[in-house]
């Protein structure tokens, strides 16, 4: 990769991308399908022409429902990790808005980052994990530091 961001998010991206594209620039953004609009619109409004391709979609694992919420009822799960906002929407729409809080009681909440964290809170999950770098290490080793004093 010869152009990386410093912080992982759509925003740190434009910022990075930025000096590089000067107007007129021909750029191919191949990303996920349910994703903001944030580098479209703004290297947009810079003068590019960027063309937008979805190059996967996040589809809501329905079929495994039932053995989660029981999972969840029975108190078998210790931390729910939110990768994107798509999987905070999906995980949210397999159960109903009342029994998520009683499902959740006494589960840790992790988020990549502070985009996942705000959809996340929006939608009444409170987040207690989210790494300072907004990577999958990052959130597992955040994981690890979280529940380290129950291990003491």
């Amino acid at each position: 990769a010869e152009v990386v961001p410093e912080e992982y998010v759509a925003e740190g991206l434009l910022d990075r991308l930025r000096p590089l594209v000067v107007p007129g620039a021909r750029v191919l953004l191949p990303r996920a399908a349910e994703t903001r609009d944030v580098l479209v619109r703004e290297l947009t409004a810079h003068g590019a022409h960027v063309t937008e391709v979805a190059a996967y979609r996040t589809r809501a694992a329905t079929e495994h429902a039932a053995g989660l919420r029981e999972a969840l009822a029975e108190g078998r799960v210790d931390v729910v990790t939110f990768t994107s906002s798509s999987t905070v929407r999906s995980f949210c729409a397999l159960f109903g808005g009342a029994e998520l809080p009683r499902l959740l009681r006494g589960v840790t909440v992790a988020c990549i980052g502070p985009i996942t964290r705000a959809t996340a809170e929006g939608r009444g999950l409170a987040t207690q994990i989210v790494p300072e770098d907004y990577t999958i290490p990052a959130l597992a080793r955040a994981i690890v530091t979280h529940f380290e004093p129950a291990r003491s």
